[in-house]
């Protein structure tokens, strides 16, 4: 987290292990703590039908495939039972869907915004995190996967459309409320 800003989850500190945690994609097999991440991973707890939720999917499904040939995985995780309209989970194929069965992994992590992005090294360390969607959220996961992944940096497109999401974190409560 930023100047200003605070951490997103509150049983877990930027930096160190993940909090213990078990993911089922809803196709193909899933990740724990128990076995860690040879690779970084990107996790997303998001509630279906929301619009910061929706917005935030949509740019991790656009990143995703820049980092495919290094096998990261993106996994969107959405507490169970939560059946509102929502992000269309066939037409991404960039993104492995969950569902948070027992809502273990919200409460061992603690979020309390959602959307949240979560960045996991390959030891399954937490190497960032990111509440909401900030607008530029494909921008700070990538630089966090490219620093996890020990690769240089790519400058960010000047010319890159922000969105209406691109001003500073100030006010975010009164944005979610919206």
């Amino acid at each position: 987290a930023g100047p200003g800003e605070t951490f997103p989850l509150r049983n877990a500190v930027e930096g160190q292990k993940a909090p213990a945690f078990s993911i089922k994609p809803v196709r193909g097999s899933g990740w724990s703590s128990a076995a860690p991440p040879v690779k970084p991973m990107v996790v997303c707890y998001y509630r279906r039908g929301q619009r910061f939720s929706n917005s935030a999917l949509e740019s991790l499904a656009l990143l995703a495939p820049r980092f495919a040939p290094q096998g990261i995985p993106f996994v969107a995780v959405n507490p169970a039972g939560d059946d509102g309209p929502g992000f269309d989970v066939e037409r991404s194929t960039a993104l492995a869907f969950a569902t948070d069965v027992d809502r273990a992994l919200y409460g061992s992590w603690g979020f309390f915004i959602l959307p949240t992005t979560v960045v996991l090294d390959k030891e399954g360390r937490i190497r960032a995190a990111f509440a909401s969607d900030p607008g530029d959220l494909a921008e700070k996961v990538a630089g966090a996967l490219e620093d996890a992944l020990g690769m240089p940096r790519k400058p960010a497109d000047a010319a890159s459309p922000k969105g209406p999401l691109a001003e500073p974190a100030r006010g975010l409560a009164r944005r979610l409320l919206v």
